[in-house]
């Protein structure tokens, strides 16, 4: 038996883990193949050594050799898998037959589970999105999420679906795609004056004077602070300048952001989460005023920012929200339009200028925008 998929590739599902996590790996790998299969077209073919591998094969060279000849990758992450040279050889394996590298957007077709911790900050998956199987404590002790558990079903359903809908988008190894990377706006400068409050950020392939719109995947454009209405001069924060936005000084006021995701895919599109990401925070010039009680905005979706940020000396970390129910955008769908809170980020007894990025994960890849400054 093979892959049922036009993908071309002998698996679609390569699952990589030390073995000291067989115990957990097992299960969740049957539980995995049962609830993706209840998303998928075809039922999908999946490799897991203890599963395929049969007395007589050579090892080495068999999980190698399936793990570039698979469709999706999907790395159990603990502190032995990170200590294992099987897994990385696994993980260097897929990365190399199938284009990808450390920056690439289409590492995609990577789908990491976190069972115990995430990835060192100088490794390959550290900039790639996790489902996360664990839950840690205020002492950062993780604990695995058992199968069974309400937990462990609700991080199993977004894997399923995620690796659904990839697995609808793998392009046949046989017409392999360049590797994508996320490009600022190809608008000419007369369209931006037009619209000086919308900023379009695409995932466009690896050529950008090869790019045609056909392969743009999706575009997320942030159109400015929520306004509810009124006069964007009247809002706590506001556009001062190309992405840099202002807070009033005497406003203690969490900025709101107004953003639309339009699906050009030419296909069906998967929403996972939203989030921003933090690249640096330098000291400001001007007041640090704002109201005793802040003034609470109401906002569709938020990402609460993490206390630690009003620090200085920050290095990059990102905060997201996943989406209860993963939102599927058709081709024909009519752009998704929602607000997002960023909670806990005003900062009343400091001057700032902050640089940050919106992020948003989808099953076919994930879009970065622009840097954004926020002062106040």
């Amino acid at each position: 038996m093979a892959s049922q998929y036009p993908h071309g590739h002998a698996y679609d599902l390569f699952v990589s883990y030390s073995t000291r996590d067989l115990d957990w790996v097992r299960v969740f790998h049957d539980d995995l193949v049962t609830d993706t299969n209840r998303f998928c077209e075809l039922d999908v073919f999946p490799f897991l050594d203890k599963v395929r591998l049969q007395p007589g094969y050579i090892w080495n060279e068999e999980i190698l050799a399936a793990a570039t000849d698979s469709a999706i990758f999907v790395p159990v992450l603990s502190p032995r898998f990170f200590q294992s040279d099987y897994c990385q050889k696994e993980l260097r394996a897929f990365m190399e037959a199938h284009g990808l590298t450390s920056g690439s957007v289409t590492r995609s077709r990577i789908l990491p589970v976190k069972l115990l911790c995430s990835a060192p900050s100088n490794h390959p998956l550290a900039q790639v999105q996790t489902v996360s199987f664990c839950t840690e404590r205020d002492d950062d002790i993780p604990f695995e999420h058992q199968p069974g558990t309400q937990q462990y079903k609700e991080a199993l359903r977004k894997l399923a679906v995620a690796i659904g809908q990839v697995l609808k988008t793998v392009p046949s190894k046989l017409q392999r795609r360049g590797a994508a990377y996320l490009a600022l706006d190809s608008k000419p400068s007369t369209d931006k004056l037009r619209a000086p409050f919308e900023h379009h950020f695409d995932v466009l392939p690896e050529n950008p004077h090869s790019f045609r719109a056909s392969e743009s995947l999706v575009k997320l454009t942030v159109r400015g602070t929520y306004s509810n209405e009124k006069l964007r001069s009247a809002q706590p924060w506001r556009e001062i300048g190309h992405c840099r936005f202002h807070r009033d000084f005497e406003v203690a006021a969490d900025p709101v952001f107004d953003l639309v995701v339009e699906n050009t895919s030419g296909g069906s599109l998967l929403l996972l989460k939203i989030g921003i990401r933090i690249l640096q925070r330098k000291p400001g010039i001007g007041g640090v005023m704002g109201y005793p009680q802040p003034i609470k905005v109401q906002a569709e979706y938020s990402v609460h920012c993490y206390e630690e940020w009003k620090r200085f000396n920050l290095n990059d970390d990102e905060v997201w929200n996943s989406f209860e129910d993963p939102i599927c955008m058709k081709m024909d769908d009519s752009p998704f339009r929602f607000t997002l809170c960023l909670e806990n980020f005003c900062d009343t007894d400091n001057a700032s200028s902050s640089e940050i990025r919106f992020f948003l994960q989808t099953g076919s890849g994930t879009v970065e925008s622009e840097s954004i400054w926020l002062e106040q």
